[in-house]
């Protein structure tokens, strides 16, 4: 009998699952906890307390606080090393590296931050400048102007700083034209700013560190050149966005600058000058330039040396000599230099700031200015690669320039007379006081420097008739000159002369201040304390040469005659009765 086998149903099979499945995993859990706890009762129970673990660390602790170190014999001996030896590198140097990175960790050259000069000032000045004949047949042109006198010492001026170093201070008016020079009158506009020299190399360092490929010479700041505009105000508007702004012309200053024959002593040391951006300065025929040269934030004479960071600067190339020969103008520098390093080219001190110094010699008497500047620099990336560029536009362009600064204070040319004031001459009456003041005249055509002392009342205008007045040529003669002064400048009011009560002090005045409309109509305050500085050496210059023009004394015939062949006094034989007095007067002195 054959048996009939059932289909298998797969319907059924599930329907089964799905009805009994949690059954079956309850089940294994039931039979996993059993496991475990058969596993838990075969374990022995873990036989410490915690009273035995406080016992082992304070027998630790006992045993610690009772040992000593004995170095001999705790230490263990150490093997000599053998002693360090120079190795010379190149004598195992290979061109591949041998355990170069697998990858360039360097970045690649970024384009530097370019800082724009500060705190411009500008001060106007005049003066005979001694100019050089044209270069003769055979003579290159431009040759450079004679050298300076030694440089000055803060605490006693120019002339203190000769004396101090053991030589006589020179007569600022000796400059004696050479052969085929002359002197000419010249008016200017000192412009004097600030550099920002560390925190542009702080730039630089912060651009390069790190950089695939770095160089000394590229990574420090080197000045190439600069740039000047000018904008002339009108009367009575000052307004930025009004003013027209020029760019002075280069060739017209080198060509002044060309004729320039001799420098004068800068007062500033060397380590705040840079070569391209600081101008020497020209000499002055019968005085010296005062501190308007500097910059009230650079200090003058000389200074400690080897306190700074030394960052090496390059020299340009090409260099140069006297004023044309620093590297740069109104817009100058050397457009075509060539950037390469010189190679025994001197580290300069690393200063705060470095002193930005140029004349304008286009100036027009009478008008007022406001100054800007933009600093021109080498391209740190020119002839660099591109495989080491940020961008590839970095490297095109021999020059970067840097922002322009912010423009100058208004600066008033003088129309050739100026004022200097002195003390006010108390009077019971306060509006009879009088003030002592310095008119000086300037003839730049004739190159004529005239002073005169003068005192003026309240609402009094500054014309006096023609008076003989000492010139002085700066041949050691001062030479009488007949000179009105109408100088059209009104005084409108002045104050302080008054006594000041210094407890347990000296006695002392207020300083004066007087308020003078000038011929312009603008009304310009003078004050005793700003012309201090000039007003008393040019007072004492004018009496000097006062007394210098005054004839000599007659002699009296009788009293010659009576003094024939007898020396005064027991003086030097041969020598007159003033040689014998001078000497009778040294013995009474003695």
């Amino acid at each position: 009998m054959k048996m009939k086998i059932k289909k298998f149903d797969k319907a059924q099979l599930l329907e089964f699952l799905t009805v009994h499945v949690e059954k079956g995993v309850f089940g294994l859990f039931i039979l996993g906890f059993l496991f475990f706890c058969i596993g838990a009762l075969k374990h022995s129970p873990y036989d410490k307390v915690p009273k035995d673990f406080m016992d082992a660390a304070s027998r630790v602790d006992s045993k610690v606080t009772a040992s000593t170190f004995d170095p001999a014999a705790d230490v263990p001996p150490v093997k000599e090393l053998p002693e360090p030896r120079d190795v010379q590198d190149v004598v195992w140097r290979t061109d591949t590296g041998w355990n170069r990175p697998a990858f360039d960790m360097k970045k690649r050259r970024p384009e530097p931050k370019f800082l724009a000069l500060q705190d411009l000032h500008i001060a106007p000045g005049y003066g005979a400048i001694l100019v050089r004949a044209p270069a003769a047949d055979g003579e290159k042109p431009g040759a450079a102007p004679q050298a300076a006198a030694p440089r000055a010492n803060p605490s006693g001026g120019l002339r203190g700083a000769l004396n101090a170093a053991g030589g006589a201070a020179p007569d600022p008016g000796a400059a004696r034209p050479a052969a085929g020079s002359s002197v000419k009158g010249k008016q200017w506009a000192v412009i004097t700013g600030l550099i920002p020299y560390a925190s542009q190399v702080k730039e630089y360092r912060t651009a390069f560190r790190d950089v695939r490929f770095a160089q000394a010479d590229l990574d420090y700041p080197n000045y190439h050149s600069f740039e000047i505009e000018r904008a002339e105000v009108p009367p009575g508007n000052s307004a930025d966005a009004e003013l027209k702004w020029v760019l002075l012309d280069r060739k017209q200053a080198e060509a002044e600058e060309a004729t320039i024959g001799e420098i004068a002593v800068d007062p500033v040391d060397p380590v705040f000058e840079d070569r391209t951006l600081t101008k020497p300065i020209p000499k002055i025929s019968g005085k010296e330039h005062d501190r308007s040269v500097g910059h009230p934030k650079i200090p003058v004479g000389p200074q400690p040396q080897g306190g700074g960071n030394a960052a090496p600067q390059a020299a340009p190339a090409g260099g140069g000599d006297g004023l044309r020969g620093r590297g740069g103008g109104l817009r100058g520098g050397n457009p075509g230099a060539n950037r390469a390093v010189v190679a025994n080219s001197t580290p300069s001190v690393l200063v705060d700031n470095k002193l930005f110094r140029v004349f304008d010699f286009s100036v027009v008497p009478g008008k007022t200015y406001r100054y800007r500047v933009r600093l021109v620099l080498d391209n740190p990336n020119y002839g660099v690669g591109a495989q080491y560029l940020a961008n590839a536009a970095f490297a095109k362009g021999l020059t970067r320039q840097a922002p322009w600064s912010e423009p100058s204070a208004e600066v008033n040319i003088p129309r050739g007379f100026s004022m200097l004031a002195g003390g006010i001459k108390p009077s019971r009456n306060v509006n009879d006081g009088k003030l002592e003041v310095v008119l000086r005249m300037w003839d730049q055509k004739e190159a004529v420097d005239a002073s005169r002392l003068v005192e003026l009342v309240r609402g009094q205008v500054a014309n006096f008739a023609a008076e003989e007045v000492p010139i002085d040529r700066g041949n050691g003669s001062p030479e009488p000159r007949l000179i009105p002064f109408n100088t059209d400048m009104l005084v409108v009011d002045m104050t302080g002369g008054d006594s000041l009560a210094i407890p347990g002090g000296p006695r002392a005045r207020a300083p004066s201040q007087v308020l003078v409309l000038e011929p312009n109509g603008k009304l310009t305050v003078r004050s005793e304390l700003a012309d201090a500085e000039t007003y008393e050496p040019t007072k004492q210059r004018l009496k000097q040469l006062q007394e210098a023009m005054k004839p000599p004394p007659e002699k009296d015939e009788e009293d010659d005659k009576g003094k024939k062949g007898k020396p005064e006094g027991g003086g030097l034989r041969g020598l007159g009765g003033a040689a014998a007095k001078a000497t009778g007067g040294a013995k009474g002195g003695k």
